[in-house]
C-alpha cells in the first residue's frame, strides 16, 4: 500500500491510497467467498453455489461493498501508520478498482489548524469592564419593561401593537387569521410603516415576505416561500400602547423599598461579587479574541458544518421557522467554541502552563458565584463534573488566562466606525 499526501489548505489534506493490483484481486477474492456463503440462489443449497454463478449475478453489489469495506480498511492502515489525526468524518473523494487493476482511494480529512502565538509588548486587549452601576440601571430598566402595561388607543403611532385580522390575498381569503403587528419599522418583519395613523376598525394593505407571515401565524401556511413578498389586507380589531413605569421613587416603593436609592444600593450590593468575576471572564475571552484577531487562523469549515447541521437536524417542528436565524446562532457559537479550543491550546504550548491543583477551590468559588448558588449547592449539582478531565482542562484554561490578564493592559474597544452618508443621493431620493 503506498501513501501520498497532499495538503490543500491549512486545514485540509488529501490522502491518495495506492493498493497494488495483486492485493487488491486477493482482497477482492476472499470478500467474494465471503459474500457467496450467504447468498441463496434458486437451484442450490445456501452458500453452495459456484462462484462464477454468484459473481456473474451480484457482482455490482459485491464490488460496492468490497470497495466499501477496502476504504475503511485501508485508509484505517494509512492514518495509524502515518499518525495521521483528523475531525469529522473523512469524505472519499474517488474510489476506482477494477478486476486485475490497482485499488486507488482518495480521502479527504480535517485537521486542527497549527496555531503559532507570540505574546505581544505592550500586551493591549480591547475590553470595556462592567460597571455595578451599568448592570443596577439595566435590571431597573428591565424591571419597569416586566411591569409595563397596555392601555387601548384610538390611532396608532410608531410602536404600538395592532389586533388584527389578517388575510393573504390569494391564500385565505375567507379565513382571516388574528395575528399582532406593530406600526412602523420595528420589530422586523412584525412591522408596516402602512399601520401608521390606522384607525380602529380600518383596513389598511401592507405587504409581508413569506418567513415574516410564517411567524405571525405560527407556521399556519408552511408552503409560503420565505424570502417572497405576499399582499395581504389588515382590519385593525385594537391599538394597544406600551406603558413602562418610570423608575422613580414610586416605582422603588412598589417592589418593598423605601426608595429608589434604598433599591438601587441593595441591587449593588447583591450583584458586586458577580460583576467583578463577570469581569474575570470577561477579560479570559477578549485576550483570547485579541490572540485571534492577531494571528488569524482558518477554521475547519467542513467540520463546522457537520457539528450546525448536527444541532439543526433537533430543531422541534415549531422551530423550524427560526431556522436560518438559529444556524447563524449556532455557527457563531460553534466558531467561538473552535477558536478558545485551539487558542488555548497554542497558549498552554506557548506558556508551559501547568495547573495547580490547589486552586480547585477556587475555580469552583468561581463558577458557583457565576451561577448565583453558594459554593454547596453548586458543587453538589455539579459533583460529576468536577471529577471529569474536562474540568480540570477548563480550569487549567482558566488559571493560565488569568495569568495573561495580570500582564495585559486593558483598553476601551474602538467606536463602530458610522456609514457616511451620500448628501447628493440622499437629497435626489427625497425629491424622488
Amino acid at each position: 500500500m503506498q501513501v501520498d499526501i497532499k495538503q490543500i489548505d491549512p486545514v485540509t489534506k488529501e490522502l491518495t491510497i495506492t493498493v497494488e493490483a495483486s492485493q487488491a484481486q486477493e482482497e477482492y477474492r476472499k470478500y467474494l467467498e465471503k459474500s457467496a456463503r450467504r447468498i441463496q440462489i434458486p437451484g442450490f443449497r445456501k452458500g453452495k453455489a459456484p462462484l462464477a454463478r454468484v459473481e456473474r449475478e451480484y457482482k455490482d453489489s459485491i464490488v460496492a461493498s468490497f470497495m466499501e469495506d477496502a476504504t475503511d480498511k485501508y485508509f484505517g492502515q494509512a492514518v495509524t501508520e502515518h499518525q495521521i489525526g483528523y475531525l469529522a468524518m473523512p469524505m472519499v473523494k474517488d474510489l476506482k478498482w477494477e478486476d486485475e487493476q490497482e485499488l486507488v482511494i482518495v480521502v479527504e480529512i480535517e485537521q486542527e489548524p497549527e496555531v503559532e502565538l507570540t505574546i505581544p509588548e505592550p500586551f493591549e486587549v480591547p475590553y470595556k469592564h462592567l460597571s455595578v452601576e451599568s448592570q443596577v440601571d439595566y435590571i431597573l430598566n428591565d424591571t419597569a419593561n416586566k411591569n409595563r402595561t397596555y392601555e387601548q388607543v384610538e390611532s396608532a403611532e410608531e410602536g404600538d401593537a395592532l389586533n388584527c385580522s389578517l388575510t393573504i390575498i390569494g391564500q385565505n381569503d375567507d379565513e382571516p387569521v388574528d395575528v399582532i403587528l406593530y406600526a412602523g419599522e420595528n420589530p422586523p418583519m412584525r412591522s408596516s410603516n402602512a399601520l401608521l395613523d390606522s384607525k380602529v376598525g380600518d383596513t389598511v394593505n401592507i405587504s409581508l415576505n413569506g418567513n415574516g407571515l410564517k411567524l405571525l401565524t405560527h407556521n399556519s401556511f408552511p408552503e409560503l416561500d420565505n424570502e417572497m413578498s405576499y399582499s395581504c389586507s389588515v382590519m385593525v380589531n385594537e391599538i394597544m400602547r406600551l406603558k413602562v413605569p418610570e423608575i422613580n421613587d414610586d416605582f422603588a416603593k412598589d417592589l418593598g423599598f423605601d426608595d429608589l436609592a434604598a433599591l438601587k444600593q441593595q441591587l449593588s450590593d447583591d450583584l458586586r461579587l458577580r460583576i467583578e468575576h463577570g469581569n474575570l471572564e470577561g477579560e479570559n475571552r477578549a485576550i483570547i479574541h485579541k490572540f485571534y484577531a492577531d494571528n488569524p487562523f482558518q477554521l475547519p469549515e467542513r467540520t463546522l458544518n457537520y457539528v450546525v447541521e448536527n444541532e439543526l437536524a433537533n430543531l422541534e417542528k415549531e422551530q423550524e421557522v427560526y431556522r436560518k436565524y438559529l444556524e447563524m446562532q449556532y455557527r457563531m457559537e460553534f466558531s467561538n467554541q473552535m477558536i478558545s479550543l485551539y487558542v488555548t491550546k497554542a497558549l498552554r504550548k506557548l506558556t508551559g502552563y501547568a495547573f495547580d491543583e490547589g486552586k480547585m477551590d477556587e475555580y469552583i468559588e468561581h463558577n458557583a458565584i457565576m451561577a448565583d448558588m453558594t459554593v454547596e449547592a453548586w458543587t453538589e449539582q455539579n459533583s460529576a463534573r468536577i471529577q471529569d478531565e474536562d474540568f480540570i482542562d477548563q480550569a487549567t484554561n482558566w488559571f493560565m488566562l488569568r495569568e495573561l490578564a495580570a500582564k495585559a493592559t486593558f483598553v476601551d474597544p474602538p467606536e463602530p466606525e458610522e456609514t457616511a452618508v451620500d448628501t447628493e443621493d440622499s437629497t435626489e431620493e427625497k425629491e424622488a
